[in-house]
């Protein structure tokens, strides 16, 4: 099997989903990720750039119409022009696109004489805030319109956000990110109690709702100042920039900037260790004021994998993972009173052998992979 896969950007920090695909499927089949950008090392996955690129005119004339939602267009001819010399010398079986408005700039290029399966894939942002613009609505609808053009989705919400919106979804399949399991597995040494650890392990854009759970830190510290010696909270991450520093703020001004910690980017094994050493995973998810959500965040899955308890919210498809009460504790989005009594009750708790069975059954990357594989094979023989 010949598999492209294309985005914007490869190798990303954000995306270790789509990397984890990408090492899989490039172990046993012919694959190649075409791209406009790679970031950082490509792991040894052969890439191939095809950047875009518009005169100062149409990038205006196309801005503009966006602006205003009359248009959604990459139709660009020298791009069109790259993008099918190159599918043609490479004549794959299948392209797989992930996030759905990039994808767009593959489908209006495309020749219409390839008729193989393309897999959009539906990640978060492309999902929710997107789905506001009637103009990316209609492009998502002239392509999924089309029988080899197959949307994916990473849950149940997301594909009922689509359906709400008028995308069509009739064939789309729910695939589930998954996770290296041999990777995140319980420490051998048990963690500290003594000093009980909060970890969230994220970037620090809005959906990820940091001054939420500082918020609802503080009031738990209000009403238990004995635990304040005890209790720490540990943010990775570090984009957007500034935002450490206007959340260290927050923090200063609720008086709790001595239990908080901000470090910065994590590697994975670093992540392994941070979460070896944590007793409860924080991840208070929002809908941020331009309506983007999350899809299922892989950090939780490898928290859990980790038996770590959750903090969580009613956010996207995050129930489809944890439980309220079972897996950790859920409350609204942006509702700190109750997030902070579960603070309180969730201290108490061990870690959740039921957390890492969850995982192996339905998040796990191996299951994740083969199940993508067969869909592959299974398009292939119908389109």
């Amino acid at each position: 099997m010949k598999i492209i896969m294309f985005s914007d950007i490869y190798g990303s920090v954000t995306t270790t989903f789509i990397r984890n695909e990408v090492v899989y499927l490039y172990k046993k089949f012919d694959l190649v990720y075409l791209t406009q950008k790679v970031e950082g090392d490509s792991g040894n996955v052969r890439t191939h750039c095809v950047p875009y690129r518009e005169n100062m005119l149409k990038r205006k004339i196309n801005w503009y119409l966006w602006k205003l939602d009359l248009k959604c267009s990459f139709k660009n001819r020298k791009y069109a022009e790259q993008l099918n010399d190159f599918i043609r010398k490479e004549r794959p079986d299948i392209i797989h696109c992930h996030f759905a408005y990039e994808a767009i700039k593959l489908l209006q290029n495309i020749d219409k004489e390839f008729k193989l399966p393309v897999f959009v894939h539906f990640h978060g942002y492309d999902a929710s805030q997107m789905l506001r613009k009637k103009s990316y609505v209609r492009a998502l609808q002239q392509s999924f319109n089309r029988i080899n053009v197959i949307p994916l989705v990473v849950s149940s919400k997301m594909k009922s956000n689509l359906e709400k919106a008028g995308v069509p979804t009739g064939h789309a399949e729910i695939i589930r990110c998954g996770i290296d399991l041999k990777i995140f597995k319980e420490a051998s040494v048990a963690s500290r109690r003594d000093e009980i650890v909060f970890l969230q392990i994220s970037s620090l854009v809005e959906k990820k709702g940091h001054e939420y759970s500082l918020k609802a830190f503080s009031l738990f510290f209000n009403k238990n100042p004995s635990l304040k010696k005890n209790v720490k909270i540990i943010f990775s991450g570090d984009k957007p920039d500034h935002r450490i520093e206007e959340l260290q703020k927050v923090a200063r001004d609720l008086g709790i900037d001595k239990n908080i910690s901000f470090i910065g980017n994590v590697s994975i094994s670093e992540a392994v260790t941070l979460l070896s050493n944590a007793h409860v995973f924080v991840h208070h998810s929002v809908t941020a004021k331009n309506g983007e959500q999350e899809g299922i965040p892989t950090a939780i899955m490898e928290a859990m994998a980790m038996k770590l308890p959750v903090l969580s919210t009613f956010h996207a498809g995050i129930p489809e993972l944890v439980k309220n009460g079972v897996n950790g504790f859920l409350c609204e989005e942006r509702d700190v009173q109750t997030y902070a009594r579960q603070i309180e009750e969730i201290i108490h708790w061990p870690k959740l052998a039921i957390n890492r069975a969850v995982v192996e059954e339905d998040y796990n990357i191996e299951k994740h992979n083969r199940q993508l594989e067969n869909l592959y094979a299974a398009k292939i023989k119908l389109i």
